[in-house]
């Protein structure tokens, strides 16, 4: 794990990412990788796709990679990340068949709710003003 981000509580580093990914400093949010990956609550359904877009961004050709890795982890909630996937992985020719591939992953509706503290850019139909949680299902 990069020292850097290694040093940082979680809470800082969650702030951190959420900052730069929120401004678009794609590079930042992806130094940031090594601590986010270990962040196990929220790697697969946030952090993970936030970094798939970030090297998706950056050029990386492993973003898609990523991605697929968050997919067959669980991720589904790609509404919480508004047009951030519109903008990246969305102007790919195979979108449609992600996407499509995707819904079949989608799972029934669950009860309960999650506090979401506001200010950031991760808004969404189904999603909270913010990213960061602040209570427990």
């Amino acid at each position: 794990m990069d020292q850097a981000a290694a040093a940082l509580s979680v809470d800082h580093l969650r702030t951190l990412a959420n900052d730069h990914a929120c401004a678009q400093r794609w590079a930042d949010l992806l130094a940031l990788e090594p601590g986010l990956r270990a962040d196990g609550e929220y790697w697969t359904s946030l952090w993970g796709p936030a970094c798939a877009i970030g090297r998706w961004h950056e050029g990386s050709p492993d973003a898609r990679d990523l991605l697929e890795e968050c997919i067959s982890g669980g991720f589904h909630q790609m509404a919480n990340f508004g047009k951030m996937f519109d903008s990246s992985f969305g102007t790919e020719p195979d979108w449609p068949v992600l996407r499509a591939r995707w819904a079949q992953r989608m799972p029934s509706p669950r009860r309960g709710s999650t506090t979401w503290a506001s200010g950031c850019c991760w808004t969404a139909r189904t999603a909270p003003s913010g990213v960061m949680p602040t209570g427990r299902r």
